[in-house]
Order: C-alpha cells, then structure tokens, then sequence
C-alpha cells in the first residue's frame, strides 16, 4: 500500500487521476477512484478533461458502492440525517441540557459522534449505565447525547430508512464477493474522516486491490494530520510520498508573509510580483485594490475574471469592497454567507405568516408592505409615513385611510389577510 500526502485539495485530485492514468484507455482492466460524495464530479471532470472519458475507471464513494450493488436502500445520507439530527434537537430542545443552543454546525457533529457510537455496537440503552454512574458535566452531555441518538433511531425505524453508518458496514463483506475488483486499481482520495466503517472498508481493499491513499496532509502539527497518521498506524509498513511541489517566489513569500505582517517591513524588493501597501483604513486599502483591478484592466488588457481579492473575513469586507468597487466601477462578487430569511420570496412567506398569526397588526403589514413582491417603492413609503404621522394602532389598519395612496395599500394587504382567512392554509401550518 502507498501513501501520498498532499497539502492542497486540487493536488489530490491531479494525484487521483494521475494514479489511475494507465487505465483510462484500457477495456482489459480496471480501476476506482472512492472519494466523498461530493467530490466525485471534480474526479469525473477531470478524468474527461485528460482522457475524454473513460468506460474502465469508476469513481464513486463508499455508500454509492455498495447502494449500487445491493439494488438500494431507502437511503439517508449524512446531509440528510444532520438535518434530521437538527429537527430533534430543535423539537426538544427544553429537554435538552447542554445541547439547548444547537445549530446545524451541532448537529453534524452529534451526527458523526452517533455514527461512531453506532460503529462501535454502543445503543442508547449501553449509554444509561454510564450516564446513571455520577451526575457530572459529562452525563449530561451523554443523557443529551441519549436521548437524540435514540429519537435518531427510531425515526429511521419509522420510516424504513437506513442511514451512511449501516450502509458502509455491508461493504467489507461486499468486497470479498466482487471478482471485478479483486487486483484492480484502487485510488481512495480525500477522505477526511476514518471511522471505523471506513476503516474496515481499507482494510478490505488492501487485502483484496492494488491500493493508494491520496489525503490532505501537513508537515508539524495539525488536525488535518490526523488521517495520515491513522492510516500508518493501521498500515505501518505503507510507503509513503511526500508533496514534493516547488512552489514559485511569490508564492514562498505570501505563505511566509501572509500572516506575519511585520516581516514585510524589512527593507529590499521581495519580487516583481509581490506589493505591500500600508492603508490608513479597510475602505483605503478596498480603493486601492478597485483602482488596481480598474488599470489594468484599461491598460493591461486584463479581464475582471482574472481577480480574486481575499481576506480575512468576506462578510466583514463584502460590505467595504463592494462601496470602493462600485465607485470604480469595477464588479465584483462577494462570496459572503446569508441566512435564508433574507431571500425576496422567503422574506414574503415569513411576512405573510406573521400577518396572519398576529392578525393583520400594524407592524407586520408594515414589514409586508416594503417586501419588492408584494409592494415595495413610493407606495410602500406612503403607507409607512402614514402610519407613523398618524399613529395608527396596533389593530388600525382594519380602518380606512384619509390618504388615497396609504388607503390602496391597506386596502391590498386587508384583502390579502381576509383571503387567508378564508382559505385557512397558513393557519393549518402554524397550528
């Protein structure tokens, strides 16, 4: 068995492919790539980019293996079930001890520890022994740990699912009845997280293929290290390949540099390629990029495409660059995270809902009312002006207006809540 680590997620992909290059033409032969679920698209993409396809390589990941040659289950995948695992935690939250303040980051987590639990032949009722043994901070966690890992189960029994754990314990035994995979090529890429399924899994496959494992590893200490370590504990006689890439200078200097500012202050020109400039504020050094990307793009030739601009919080920046860019005119996309609640049509529905369950109050229809979907523009100021000049009360908006514009607007949004009356639908769901 080899090893090869490799410190960036792109160059276990290349190695990937690389590794089963031999067989992209072959019918005589044939070899696997398992990587994440996810991830299998990246293999596939570039196993058609090199090779233009190929009919002798499969890339798949553990679960889809064995669904595939099983003839599948009702299958939940770990996406799914964190979902899941976040419905109970929200469900019964005022049961919950030190789990109360959860979110689906939590969830995850309890998931993967549930699928280790599960791994291990532990069952809710084997964690009441230990959680009966002394009240401390750590049974309370277990009593939490407990009672969602049970909830966990008997949703899956309800509804004839089963989940990724159940599904990666078939496969070792799966392994040993397949001819086609006896000898084969065997590339297991990026796989972040060995459980004790997984484990297993690679076990099987060193026994039975010609196996490589490409992983995400570093030199000195860091989490990302642990799978590689893992892994040579399990394989100590694995030989191992070390990411031997030469980076270029610039490269060098910004991994040296990039975060130990005061490094750059020493006098002399690093490189061509490399400029530091010492801004007074955020929106300076924002200006200073836009003004940047503006020349070269005017002068250069350059395309907005061949930027990218990082730091070290995009939803603290977006707001700065997106202002110095705009006076620049140069455009830009902000890969900064949103909460659901602020999509147009989401915002809509919650709008609605809210009318209905606190019965068409002042406040709420004020909110619908600005809402782009509903109304929005110079109609929606009126109504609100009209409102806070006139002080209408929580439940006023039922009478009519004196103004003709803030009248049509509550006229609409009147109708709209006797039609919702009417039909009872939204009211069904909050009951």
């Amino acid at each position: 068995m080899r090893i090869y680590r490799k410190t960036l997620p792109s160059k276990i992909t290349e190695k990937a492919v690389e590794l089963v290059a031999d067989h992209a033409k072959s019918l005589d032969s044939r070899a696997y790539i398992f990587c994440e679920s996810k991830a299998t698209l990246s293999y596939e993409s570039l196993i058609a980019e090199k090779f233009g396809g190929s009919f002798s390589i499969e890339v798949t990941s553990f679960s889809r293996y064995v669904t595939k040659r099983t003839g599948g289950f009702n299958y939940l995948g770990k996406s799914a079930s964190a979902l899941v695992i976040a419905d109970i935690l929200a469900k019964n939250r005022e049961k919950l001890a030190r789990l109360k303040s959860s979110n689906y980051t939590t969830a995850t987590s309890v998931y993967e520890l549930i699928e280790q639990l599960k791994a291990a032949k532990i069952t809710p009722l084997d964690l009441d022994g230990i959680i009966s043994a002394e009240r401390t901070a750590l049974s309370y966690k277990l009593s939490d740990i407990r009672l969602v890992y049970s909830e966990y189960e008997n949703y899956l029994a309800e509804n004839g699912l089963t989940d990724d754990g159940m599904v990666l314990s078939l496969m070792p035994g799966l392994l040993r009845a397949d001819e086609s995979i006896k000898g084969a090529k065997v590339v297991v890429a990026g796989i972040n997280n060995f459980t004790r399924q997984s484990v297993d899994i690679v076990v099987a496959l060193e026994k039975f293929c010609d196996l490589d494992c490409v992983l995400l590893s570093y030199d000195g200490d860091s989490a990302v290290n642990e799978s590689f370590y893992k892994l040579l504990s399990i394989f100590p006689e694995a030989v191992v390949f070390d990411d031997e890439c030469v980076y270029s200078r610039p490269v060098e200097i910004l991994k040296e540099r990039l975060f130990a500012p005061a490094k750059y202050r020493v006098k002399g020109e690093f490189c061509s390629e490399v400029s530091v400039v010492e801004a007074a504020d955020a929106l300076e050094e924002a200006e200073f990029v836009a003004k940047t990307i503006r020349t070269a793009i005017f002068k250069e030739g350059k395309r907005f495409k061949d930027f990218a601009v990082a730091c070290p919080d995009v939803n603290v920046f977006a707001p700065v660059f997106k202002k110095a860019f705009d006076d620049y005119g140069v455009a830009l996309y902000a890969d900064a995270k949103r909460t659901l609640n602020t999509h147009p049509v989401v915002s809509l529905l919650n709008s609605l809902v809210e009318l209905k369950r606190k019965n068409c109050r002042s406040d709420t229809a004020l909110a619908l009312s600005k809402n782009a979907l509903f109304l929005g523009g110079e109609s929606a100021s009126a109504f609100e002006d009209y409102i806070y000049k006139f002080a209408v009360p929580r439940y006023g908006i039922v009478k009519e207006f004196s103004d003709e514009i803030a009248e049509s607007v509550r006229n609409k949004i009147v109708l709209c809540y006797n039609k919702m009356l009417a039909n009872g639908l939204i009211g069904q769901h909050i009951a």
